[in-house]
């Protein structure tokens, strides 16, 4: 049976830390918003900003390199074709796939708005 992706969108599989999604849950409790619409909210704001540079140590792909960050939780998620688009452009400019750029786009939405409810 195929999926059904609904128009304008594209169905994404990434893989995120165990962290991050204790993270994101939080952020659906404080919030109570939807996962979807905090994934959304997550690419907008890393999409929007002027720098988008992404951690170095999320490019790694080596898995012996201490820095290396081990994502072993995966995640799907219908994103806008728009935002598709521009993360595609991205992860060609940073030599890595679009879902380092997901994950880059979470971790640092994640960062900002922590530090906002601590504030």
């Amino acid at each position: 049976m195929q999926k059904r992706i609904p128009e304008g969108k594209k169905y994404v599989s990434f893989y995120i830390t165990e962290n991050v999604r204790s993270s994101i849950q939080m952020l659906i409790e404080i919030t109570d918003l939807p996962k979807t619409r905090i994934y959304n909210k997550a690419y907008q704001y890393f999409l929007e900003k002027r720098d988008q540079t992404i951690d170095p140590r999320i490019l790694i792909k080596k898995r012996t390199d201490p820095q290396y960050i081990r994502r072993d939780v995966l995640e799907t998620d219908y994103i806008k074709m728009e935002y598709y688009l521009k993360m595609k452009e991205l992860s060609e400019k940073n030599k890595c796939s679009v879902a380092c750029v997901i994950y880059a786009a979470l971790v640092e939405y994640i960062t900002i708005f922590s530090m906002r409810i601590v504030r």
